[in-house]
């Protein structure tokens, strides 16, 4: 709009593919342009019009002759010399007054050639003193010859006029002759402005997908349509205009399109357009040459034919060549006949197995699928699915191994293959189902693998099958106990293994569960015995790892101090951490109660990041390892750290064995004042939330939910909830465990009495004194005491400072020396958000009671200062200074602090900044992954991210503010 509003003649060259929106921008631009009183008069190229020289000016000047009845281009003619009217005839008869004639269009030589120009550079040299406009041509690539000698002549020193043009060409057209010759002499003149479509970005596509549907779609079916549209706004227009836009075959308008394009199409090509359909990836010329079966010279020549009728990708440097699109690929595969397509598909897998190499073996295991070679292809999925484990790549390993699950029934000769039994491959699987985060699925597979598999097992073998039920059972299932029982009966008379020993471990958590510790500890203490026997050493690490929770349950000093020695022992792997995941987990949970909370990111974060490189970022254990350092790092007053560690991983929708992931992320946009995006989780998803839950699970909700709930102004809502589940864990001799829980609800209760006495509501402040009594019961018959001061749990007696302070406040008291504790012992903690909202508190009763308002300015200034990343906690106090009229000589009292501001210059994270340099340099996310050794989706959450933090619409944007910013070169 800028440019389009400018004089001076300004010229701007919109690019992009076929179907990327370059019309739709122009008609989008010619609205908002005559909202501003400015006219944009446009002409089109044709695609066949080299027989209709100046057929886009033509077109320009019929619009101008009838706009406004004739007066505008009258007033216009009016200032040009007298031979332009007849000069135009030429071109618009209809300017001809009655009894005149006209020149035919395009008669005479040169030199009538050059008056016709000179005729209309005057008319439009004079439209601006007459007319706010600006020119638009579309389609330049199809301009005619004429055409194109025209604008030449028009952008030649001391020929332009005062008037902004826009053009519309492919991208690709852009560099092919005459067009570039003349887009870089206009360049050299100072007077182009380049606007390169590229395509939609994921998070793009999901907003045209809502816009067209009026409904937010479904996150994986819109990676889907992107993957099939790669961006194209066209495609995905059409993709969508379907049922079921991510599985339906291609609308047969698109198709129709698509194929037009290939009709004529003959020779050495028609096989290789055929070969890079099926195959639905680049190949280079031998491969195209053995598919086809001819020779590389007659696939060379023909590839060259397909290129110049732009069916082809330009080669990259490796000589790969590729369809167009994507959706050219579907096309035309779908197309073939059903027997020749099954040909095509068997010689694309013969000639990619000739690679030997294990990464393409899905694809190849695929192509044999698709040409009905079963045997074949269940050697490739095993090579496939092993490789995919390797790599660490859990989601293609579980795709690998439910089909090789599905298939290997299908073969009665497969007793064994690549030296794995059914049994094996079914194992497999569920583990990769796990690691991806698929829950359900593994248990479901367990459960299914048990019925199928048992009957004919051998003893060693139905151990594994029951203890496999047990492990991927939720841990609240009679179904996972029964089968952990009965692997533990049948194990009980074999020598040892490892599957006997994680059965041990299972069936010690599941008594625990039960309340019946002290056979769990015996269980444990078995296993680790084996364990160490036999050199199990992963599950050594496990089985001891269990072991360092049995004092939190009772026990002297001397036995917590041994288990805590004991932590040393378990030495984890520098090079894989992620192997040793579940004693990691166990480890960073155990700190949390030590307090040790830098020593928690000092060790886990490491092993996050490179979590979600390797693509294992929906395993449940690495989300409460997530979720533990997300804690640690909020403790200590580093939400923009934590911030940046989970934008980093794509919302998921809350699922059971996702919630310690949402959980997290929650309370990260609670902290960073971004209620509405919390709400998704504690008041969209309330029914995931309040459904059948582990009660580990179930308490940290309770937790998190209440403090959503207070900071939104509604401590009522989870109150009861909360209660609950103190309830439970009083009976079932959990509250040792429980003191944040008690501290946060009785805050609650403090804000609803508070409340309830500002509003005079009698009800309201009954039920909040009945909720405070009712806790302090629970506490007083509670089998331990919540607030003891533990060495383990050393952070408790600091809570019970903070409950009985709340307890005082529910009362209406104003106890300021029960605040003072609370924030010596926090302090000590060096858990500064804590600290800041007790010396708020202390503050507030002090001003209160008329107390020294010096040492509530001191209190006030420290407390801001400690809940700078806080955003609630910092707005809750700056209130609090305003309405006393404290100045505390800081700025950041005023207004809330964006924590991520502290991380890099606009927010972003070292390795979004990493990124943001490969996006400058045009890299897409395919090859910014490979740079960075990150899968592609972890490429493009990042790049999502990027682009919301900088607050523009693409990466082309996005690169020219890194520019700007000088962010690509630090």
């Amino acid at each position: 709009m800028t440019v389009v509003g400018a004089r001076g003649g300004s010229f701007v060259l919109v690019s992009g593919d076929p179907g990327i929106g370059k019309t739709r921008l122009l008609a989008a631009v010619t609205h908002n342009c005559r909202d501003v009183g400015v006219v944009v008069v446009t002409g089109w190229c044709l695609k066949r019009s080299h027989n209709l020289p100046l057929s886009p000016i033509a077109d320009l000047l019929h619009q101008l002759a009838v706009l406004d009845g004739g007066t505008v281009i009258q007033a216009a003619l009016e200032q040009c010399p007298a031979f332009v009217p007849n000069e135009l005839l030429r071109l618009v008869p209809e300017l001809a007054g009655p009894g005149a004639s006209a020149t035919p269009t395009g008669a005479g030589g040169g030199e009538h050639r050059l008056r016709l120009f000179d005729a209309i550079r005057w008319l439009l040299s004079a439209l601006p003193e007459v007319l706010k406009c600006a020119i638009a041509i579309e389609d330049l690539h199809w301009a005619d010859a004429t055409t194109l000698d025209f604008l030449d002549y028009l952008f030649s020193p001391g020929h332009i006029p005062e008037l902004p043009f826009i053009v519309t060409s492919r991208v690709d057209d852009v560099a092919s002759q005459p067009l570039a010759e003349w887009l870089e002499k206009v360049r050299r003149g100072g007077r182009l402005t380049k606007l390169e479509l590229p395509p939609l970005t994921l998070a793009e596509t999901a907003e045209q997908i809502e816009l067209l549907h009026n409904s937010r779609p479904d996150p994986g079916a819109v990676e889907r349509v992107f993957a099939r549209s790669e961006g194209n706004p066209f495609f995905t227009e059409q993709l969508v205009s379907v049922a079921e836009p991510d599985q339906a075959g291609l609308p047969p308008g698109l198709s129709a399109l698509l194929l037009s394009r290939a009709t004529g199409v003959d020779g050495v090509g028609r096989p290789a357009l055929e070969a890079l359909a099926v195959a639905a990836r680049p190949l280079q010329e031998p491969d195209l040459a053995e598919i086809c079966r001819c020779t590389i010279g007659e696939v060379r020549s023909a590839l060259q034919d397909l290129l110049s009728q732009r069916l082809l990708q330009r080669p990259d440097e490796r000589g790969e060549y590729r369809l167009r699109h994507a959706l050219l690929a579907e096309a035309i595969s779908a197309d073939l006949l059903p027997g020749h397509r099954r040909k095509v598909h068997e010689r694309v897998a013969q000639a990619m197995a000739a690679w030997e190499d294990d990464a393409v073996a899905g694809e190849v295991a695929d192509h044999y699928r698709a040409a009905g070679r079963s045997a074949l292809e269940l050697s490739w999925r095993v090579r496939a699915a092993r490789h995919a484990e390797v790599v660490l790549a859990p989601r293609e390993a579980a795709a690998q191994w439910l089909r090789l699950i599905e298939l290997w029934p299908q073969l009665p000769d497969s007793e064994s293959i690549a030296g794995l039994s059914e049994i094996d491959a079914n194992l497999h699987g569920m583990q990769s189902l796990s690691h991806a985060g698929r829950l359900t699925d593994a248990y479901e597979l367990a459960v299914d693998a048990r019925r199928r598999l048992s009957g004919q097992a051998n003893p060693p073998d139905q151990v594994r099958l029951h203890a496999a039920v047990g492990a991927h059972s939720h841990r609240e299932s009679e179904v996972g106990f029964a089968a952990n029982a009965q692997a533990i009966k049948i194990g009980a008379s074999l020598p040892p293994s490892r599957e006997y020993v994680s059965a041990l471990r299972s069936y010690g958590n599941l008594l625990g569960d039960r309340g019946r510790y002290g056979e769990r500890s015996q269980l444990w203490w078995r296993a680790a015995t084996i364990a160490q026997e036999h050199r199990y050493l992963p599950e050594e690490k496990a089985a001891m790892a269990d072991l360092l929770w049995d004092p939190v349950f009772g026990g002297s000093v001397a036995d917590t101090q041994r288990h805590l020695d004991r932590t040393l022992q378990i030495s984890l792997d520098a090079c894989d951490p992620i192997a040793d995941l579940y004693p990691l987990v166990t480890i960073s949970d155990l700190m949390l109660k030590l307090n040790r909370l830098a020593d928690i990111v000092e060790l886990a974060l490491p092993v996050v990041l490179m979590a979600e490189d390797r693509g294992l970022s929906n395993a449940l254990l690495m989300n409460i390892l997530r979720g533990n350092v997300h804690e640690a790092l909020i403790e200590l007053g580093q939400v923009g750290r934590s911030a940046a560690m989970l934008d980093a991983v794509p919302t998921p929708r809350p699922e059971r064995g996702n919630l310690p992931i949402c959980m997290a992320k929650a309370e990260s946009d609670l902290l960073r004042g971004r209620t509405e995006d919390a709400a998704t989780l504690w008041v969209d998803s309330r029914d995931v939330v309040e459904g059948d839950l582990h009660f580990d699970v179930w308490y940290n909700l309770a937790l998190r939910r209440l403090e959503f709930d207070i900071w939104r102004g509604a401590p009522a809502t989870s109150v009861s909830y909360a209660i609950g589940v103190l309830e439970h864990n009083v009976t079932q001799g959990q509250d040792v465990l429980s003191g944040d829980l008690f501290a946060m609800t009785m805050r609650a209760c403090a804000e609803m009495a508070y409340t309830a006495r500002a509003r005079s509501d009698r009800a309201q402040l009954s039920r909040a004194l009945d909720y405070a009594q009712h806790l302090s019961d629970l506490v007083a018959t509670a089998p331990g005491y919540p607030f003891a001061e533990h060495s383990l749990l050393v952070n408790h007696h600091a809570y019970g400072l903070s409950w009985h302070a709340e307890l005082s406040r529910v009362h209406g008291g104003l106890d300021t020396s029960g605040w003072a504790r609370a924030v010596a012992a926090w302090d000590d903690l060096g858990r500064p958000f804590r600290a800041a909202y007790a010396r708020w508190r202390q503050a507030e009763a002090i001003l209160a009671s008329r107390g020294p308002r010096a040492e509530a300015t001191d209190l006030l200034r420290v407390a801001l200062e400690q809940s700078i990343e806080h955003v609630p906690l910092h707005q809750a106090i700056t209130h609090l200074t305003q309405l006393a009229r404290i100045d505390v000589g800081d700025d950041r009292a005023e207004t809330a602090h964006d924590p991520l501001t502290d991380t890099a210059p606009f927010g972003l994270t070292d390795r979004e900044l990493q990124v943001l340099r490969l996006v400058a340099q045009g890299k897409t996310n395919a090859e910014v992954g490979k740079v960075l050794y990150i899968s592609t989706k972890t490429a493009s959450v990042h790049v999502t991210n990027i682009l919301r933090k900088l607050g523009v619409g693409s990466r082309v944007m996005a690169a020219t503010l890194a520019q700007r910013a000088g962010l690509v070169d630090k």
